[in-house]
């Protein structure tokens, strides 16, 4: 999905994993994941991002993948959980299993949000208990409120789509 959203190629990540069970400071060499821009349909125009504490796992790994974007997708909302570890699965001879968490992913500057979560760009409540009951979505409302201003050219309001073949559409 970032492919679809990316202008040119960079590194989302990089992956390492524990390399020994005493010494905390042995990793594995770094496995960096590339998002390549696509060749299919794509939108490269501005984006935000809603995140909150209900993001967890692919959507942090996703969150992370778009950090390194052209223009920069603007995070809104809360810190994402922190959790984001592939799991490493375990036997113990009883029959029990259990998985270990053993990664660690690191942006290209190499920051990891482990425990901390994604911190947004713009802070705004998600799902508080006023809100909800009052059937506002003050996220969603900041998001438009920015793709607003980031779209002031566009008279219509639409966001325009490039598939890619040097044609864009409207989406209104």
């Amino acid at each position: 999905m970032s492919s679809r959203l990316a202008t040119r190629p960079y590194i989302a990540y990089t992956k390492v994993a524990r390399a020994d069970p005493i010494d905390r400071n042995k990793w594995t060499p770094g496995d960096p994941s590339e998002v390549r821009p696509s060749a299919r349909p794509s939108f490269h125009g501005p984006v935000v991002e809603l995140t909150g504490p209900l993001t967890i796992s692919a959507g942090e790994t996703f969150t992370q993948a778009l950090m390194g974007r052209t223009p920069h997708v603007v995070r809104i909302g809360e810190n994402t959980q922190g959790v984001f570890s592939d799991v490493l699965g375990r036997a113990l001879p009883n029959g029990w299993e259990f998985g270990l968490p053993n990664e660690i992913f690191r942006t290209a500057q190499g920051t990891t949000f482990d425990g901390q979560g994604i911190p947004p760009d713009i802070i705004v409540p998600v799902f508080s208990d006023n809100d909800v009951s009052a059937g506002r979505d003050p996220g969603m409302a900041k998001a438009l409120e920015t793709l607003g201003k980031n779209n002031s050219d566009d008279r219509r309001g639409g966001l325009r789509i490039s598939p890619g073949n040097g044609r864009s559409h409207s989406l209104n």
